[in-house]
Formats: structure tokens, C-alpha cells, sequence
């Protein structure tokens, strides 16, 4: 699979200077070629986790931000489920990257 991976990516590997994120976004999109939904459950636990998960979610909004450079990001979508709001899920609230989000309010469940 990385002979494949390696000769695919061709031109863009030509020097050892290829980020280890951009290695991995190359063998991604290389390797996957339909739409990829990738779900977090519980995400209001993500508040207890002992290090800052500012840059992930920051991650987040950059793979939706770089989207008009890479038409490959288009297909891919994050779901984040749980019962925070987003600004509960930022140390910094003001700076939220979650401004493209859309909420779903549930209700509960009747038969």
C-alpha cells in the first residue's frame, strides 16, 4: 500500500520537507476517494480531558477553512455530538471556531 501511496503521490513528494500532517492528508485523499463523515460523541467530555483541545477544534476549522484551496476537504464533513454548546467547548469562548456550525436541538423521543 505505501509503494502505491508513494508512486501516487508523485510530483508532490519531491523533497523530504512534506509536513507529517501533509504526508498524512496526501495518503488520505489518495486512499479514500468517497465523502467521509467523521462523528465525535460525547464531545462535552472533551471539557475533562487534562491537556488544552483548543487546537484541535482549531484543526477542525481549518480543514473547513482550507476548503477553496483543496476540493478534496469539500468532502469531507465533522460531526460533533453531544450537549455542550460550542462555547462551553473553547478555554477561550471568544474565539470560538464554531461559527459555521449548525446546532440541532433535539426534543425527547414519543411514540
Amino acid at each position: 500500500m505505501l509503494g502505491t501511496w508513494n508512486t501516487k503521490l508523485g510530483a508532490e513528494r519531491t523533497s523530504l520537507d512534506l509536513s507529517y500532517n501533509k504526508r498524512c492528508a496526501a495518503w488520505f485523499w489518495i486512499i479514500i476517494s468517497n465523502v467521509v463523515v467523521i462523528c465525535f460523541d460525547e464531545i462535552d467530555h472533551v471539557r475533562n480531558l487534562p491537556f488544552a483541545t483548543d487546537d484541535f477544534f482549531a484543526t477542525i476549522r481549518s480543514c473547513y477553512n482550507e476548503r477553496a484551496q483543496n476540493p478534496n476537504l469539500k468532502r469531507l464533513t465533522f460531526c460533533l455530538v453531544g450537549t455542550a454548546r460550542p462555547t462551553d467547548l473553547m478555554d477561550d469562548p471568544q474565539s470560538t471556531p464554531f461559527d459555521i456550525g449548525q446546532a440541532i436541538d433535539l426534543t425527547g423521543f414519543t411514540f
